[in-house]
C-alpha cells in the first residue's frame, strides 16, 4: 500500500517476500531488545535523531475537563486521591482473574480508603462489572465511557495504576503515574513499560515443565502464568509505591 501510494520514501525492516517494495532497508532487529528500540532503530536509520524513549500522551484542555468533570460526578474531589485497576487485555491469556483484581480493590480500599475505578474499553463493561459484584466496596466503573486521551487525563490525577499488559498500562506510565503491570504469558523486556517513570512488573515462574515465557499459545487452557502473581504480592508492591 506504501509503495502504491507513490510515497518516494519507504523505509523498514527488510524481508524476503516485501523489503524489495522499500527504498531504504534496515537489517531485522534483535529479538530481545524492548519493541521501543526496535523501531526507534528504524528512526534512526534515516539519519533523524530519536527525542527520548518515553511515550507522549498529549492532553486537551477538553480532555482535562471531561477527567475532571468525571471525577466530580463520582464525588471524587478536585486532588483527592484514587486509585485505578485497568482489568482489560487484548487477549484473555493476559488477564489477571477477576477475583484478584476484586480482592486487591477491597483491601487496598479498606487499607487506604481511596476510591477506586476500574477503566477499560467498552468490550471491558462486563468484565468491569463482574469485578464490581464481587467488591465489598463499589468501585467507578469508567470503562467504555472514555477515549485514549480522556482515559489518559483521568489516569494522570491517579495515586496508582494497577494494569495487565496493555495499551492503559502504557498510557498509565506516559503520565508519570506510579503503575504495577501484571505480566504472564508476555515478556516485559520486549513489551513492558519504558521509559522514565515510576513503575513495577510482576510477573512469576509457573515452575510447570515446558511452561516458557513469553508464551503464544492461545488455546492454552490454564493461564498458570497469570495466576502464579498473588493479591498479596500485587498489594504489597501497591503499598510499597503509595509510601
Amino acid at each position: 500500500m506504501v509503495a502504491l501510494s507513490g510515497i518516494k520514501e519507504r523505509v523498514g525492516i527488510d524481508n524476503p517476500k516485501r523489503g524489495f517494495l522499500l527504498t531504504k532497508r534496515i537489517d531485522p532487529q534483535p529479538a530481545d531488545i524492548h519493541k521501543v528500540e526496535q523501531f526507534l532503530n528504524i528512526v534512526r536509520a534515516t539519519g533523524v535523531p530519536d527525542d527520548g524513549k518515553d511515550m507522549e500522551v498529549r492532553l486537551s484542555k477538553s480532555d482535562e475537563a471531561f477527567a475532571a468533570s468525571f471525577l466530580k460526578s463520582q464525588g471524587i474531589k478536585e486532588g483527592a486521591p484514587f486509585i485505578i485497576l485497568n482489568p482489560g487485555g487484548n487477549w484473555d491469556l493476559k488477564r489477571w482473574p477477576a477475583e484478584n483484581f476484586a480482592g486487591l480493590g477491597d483491601r487496598l480500599q479498606k487499607k487506604y480508603g481511596m476510591p477506586v475505578i476500574l477503566t477499560g474499553a467498552g468490550k471491558d463493561v462486563g468484565l468491569a462489572e463482574k469485578i464490581a459484584g464481587m467488591m465489598d466496596r463499589k468501585p467507578v466503573i469508567a470503562a467504555g465511557t472514555t477515549s485514549l486521551r480522556q482515559l489518559a487525563a483521568i489516569m494522570k490525577r491517579a495515586a496508582l495504576v494497577v494494569s495487565n499488559d496493555s495499551g492503559p498500562m502504557h498510557i498509565a506510565v506516559s503520565q508519570g503515574v506510579k503503575t504495577i503491570a501484571i505480566f504472564g504469558p508476555t515478556d516485559p523486556k520486549l513489551t513492558g513499560p519504558y521509559g522514565s517513570g515510576v513503575y513495577t512488573v510482576l510477573q512469576k515462574s509457573t515452575g510447570k515443565p515446558g511452561c516458557k515465557i513469553p508464551c503464544y499459545n492461545l488455546r492454552c487452557e490454564e493461564p498458570l502464568c497469570m495466576e502464579a502473581v498473588s493479591v498479596d504480592e500485587v498489594a504489597r508492591e501497591a503499598e510499597r509505591l503509595l509510601k
